[in-house]
């Protein structure tokens, strides 16, 4: 088993950099799935209990989303929550 150490990397910029392209395609892909399922930022708001403004926050790659959002959004737009993690070019026309 790993221990901590192994996992965190000892330069905590890179963390934050790694951090950051995640909330980035995480955004992508929210905004991805809700374009395939022809879905404004308003509709999903609505489904998912969020304001518009957090959606657009999140699909623009500035704000992370919780794990509650991406259960949620993943219920809505029916897909899982690991797909909004998915590099684009992992993505499947679930």
């Amino acid at each position: 088993m790993a221990n901590l150490t192994s996992i965190v990397s000892a330069d905590p910029s890179r963390d934050e950099q790694e951090a950051l392209e995640l909330q980035r395609r995480i955004g992508g892909n929210v905004r991805h799935w809700r374009m395939q399922r022809a879905m404004t930022p308003e509709e999903l708001a609505s489904h998912i209990g969020k304001p518009v403004a957090a959606i657009n926050e999140i699909e623009a790659g500035e704000a992370m989303a919780s794990v509650e959002f991406l259960w949620r959004a993943g219920q809505v737009l029916k897909v899982s929550c690991v797909a909004f993690t998915d590099s684009p070019q992992h993505r499947s026309a679930a």
